[in-house]
């Protein structure tokens, strides 16, 4: 069982023919994915992302789970959708883990993930999506409440040690 660590995927050419053979279902089931580009021209590098987009749609599959999927590219900016950066060591750090022999433990806890790695791919992409928007909305009300908070019993500290003081 592999750790989910990034699978990089060196683009050598923008045929068709080639990207499909780098395209399927199960792509980013197991571990998150990265589309390295550069050996493209930037004309090849952008039709490749749409590509891969418009393969991401019309399949129904999500670039974003159970693992994302990144492009790694000379464009500095998203074009489309998916994430695009410069440089592998841009891609974030979560996953840039050693590829090191798992403990039963871990291997168990893996052979779980799998399984509800499997409920996630067979969810509607989109409909997930949405949840997790919902989600993370509500993670960062709760973020700057929690800010807030913070802010305002540093200043009753401080109020309490000015009259204490």
């Amino acid at each position: 069982m592999n750790l989910p660590i990034y699978q990089i995927m060196n683009v050598k050419s923008a045929q068709l023919e080639d990207i499909a053979a780098i395209l399927h279902e199960d792509l980013n089931l197991r571990r998150p994915v990265a589309y390295v580009l550069k050996t493209l021209n930037l004309d090849e590098q952008r039709e490749v992302i749409g590509v891969i987009e418009n393969w991401f749609e019309t399949h129904q599959v999500s670039w974003r789970y159970p693992y994302p999927v990144f492009i790694i590219s000379d464009f500095s900016d998203a074009i489309g959708h998916m994430p695009v950066f410069t440089d592998i060591a841009h891609l974030p750090r979560f996953y840039n883990q050693k590829d090191v022999k798992v403990t039963v433990k871990e291997t168990q806890v893996l052979e779980r993930n799998r399984l509800l790695q499997q409920e996630i791919k067979n969810a509607d992409s989109h409909e997930m999506a949405d949840v997790i928007k919902e989600y993370g909305i509500n993670h960062k009300k709760i973020w700057y409440l929690v800010k807030e908070a913070d802010f305002y019993e540093q200043l009753l500290k401080k109020l309490r040690a000015k009259v204490n003081g």
